[in-house]
């Protein structure tokens, strides 16, 4: 099961534009981290916002010629996504924040 140290330094972080993580909370029940993601105008005033969350429990990915790794998948706005990472590497706040914004980018607004 995946734990995310420090998982509260996240609030209030700036993702992109006016983009922003507004809250966040690990789910009881669905093994998930949720964020609440604010895109906020010149004022402070919310826009829009979005859900993105993290699945807790691995999965295997299986690359042809590579070696079996376990990843996580995120979601947004509880659908599934085709985005995921290994431990280690979402370990990198750089690399999670990146990960935001592209599922940002590639699926809000295009439902």
């Amino acid at each position: 099961m995946l734990t995310i140290q420090n998982v509260t330094k996240l609030a209030g972080r700036r993702i992109f534009g006016g983009w922003v993580v507004r809250d966040m909370n690990c789910h009881p029940t669905q093994n998930k981290y949720m964020f609440d993601i604010h895109c906020m105008d010149p004022l402070g005033n919310t826009i829009d916002r979005c859900t993105i969350s993290l699945n807790r429990k691995a999965m295997v990915l299986h690359n042809i010629g590579k070696p079996a790794e376990l990843v996580y998948y995120f979601n947004y706005n509880g659908e599934v996504t085709n985005v995921c990472g290994g431990a280690e590497w979402l370990g990198n706040i750089g690399n999670f924040i990146a990960q935001m914004e592209y599922i940002i980018k590639k699926y809000h607004n295009n439902a």
